[in-house]
């Protein structure tokens, strides 16, 4: 069971720190909002986060095979078109699962093919 810690006490303990996840969630959002989509184009993409994969052990413990948290401060996501529902690598553009129905651009090929 998950228990959730009071948010006044949070608030609490973080008076005098400084903030250092604010400006790179702030940077992060931007680069999704600026990332357009292979498939129709369209910006405005929103980060989805992988998923933690577990599994459980011979000796039944749980090990964490898999886990968004790659060294960065922020999990690793992908990126997620709300216009044609095509999810991705914003760095490369590789396309993981789309639910678009047809394919837009020029001579019906993805929109930035010759």
């Amino acid at each position: 069971m998950l228990k959730t810690m009071d948010p006044n006490l949070i608030r609490e303990l973080l008076k005098g720190h400084e903030d250092i996840l604010g400006p790179e969630v702030k940077a992060e959002e931007s680069f999704y909002r600026n990332t357009r989509c292979p498939m129709c184009g369209q910006g405005d993409c929103q980060k989805k986060i992988y998923p933690t994969r577990a599994v459980i052990t011979e000796e039944g413990d749980v090990e964490v095979v898999e886990s968004p948290f790659n060294g960065g401060i922020l999990p690793d996501g992908y990126a997620h078109c709300i216009h044609c529902d095509t999810d991705f690598n914003p760095h490369t553009g590789m396309i993981f699962s789309t639910e678009a129905s047809i394919i837009h651009g020029p001579e019906g090929g993805f929109p930035h093919t010759p």
